[in-house]
């Protein structure tokens, strides 16, 4: 589960995206999305903390569908895995922060 995380190939993989990776902390990475119908558009993240086995977090801009925006002058989101151990495996809790400083919050509710 951890390399699934925190190998920037197969985060992309997960997240339909292929990104020029390695992930580092403080590392910005770009690619492009691969989803059919958003290939058009930029996914990047800045890998705010990495604790291996246990913690992976990044900043981004999240819902970034419209390529004539310049996202980076709104506040980013904060994604952070948190990997527990769990009777029989490991127990995965992911929570997003930070959409009360967007002002386009309806947007990015919508994109899920």
């Amino acid at each position: 589960m951890w390399r699934a995380l925190t190998d920037a190939q197969e985060f992309g993989t997960w997240f339909r995206a292929r990104l020029e990776g390695p992930f580092a902390v403080g590392k910005r990475v770009t690619g492009r999305i691969t989803y059919p119908g958003y290939e058009h558009l930029t996914f990047e993240l800045t890998v705010d903390r990495m604790e291996p086995e246990h913690h992976f977090s990044f900043r981004w801009h999240p819902y970034p569908a419209d390529p004539k925006i310049d996202y980076s002058k709104e506040t980013p989101t904060l994604v952070t895995f948190t990997l527990d151990e769990a009777k029989g495996g490991i127990e995965l809790t992911v929570v997003e922060s930070g959409f009360d400083k967007l002002r386009r919050r309806a947007a990015t509710r919508r994109s899920g």
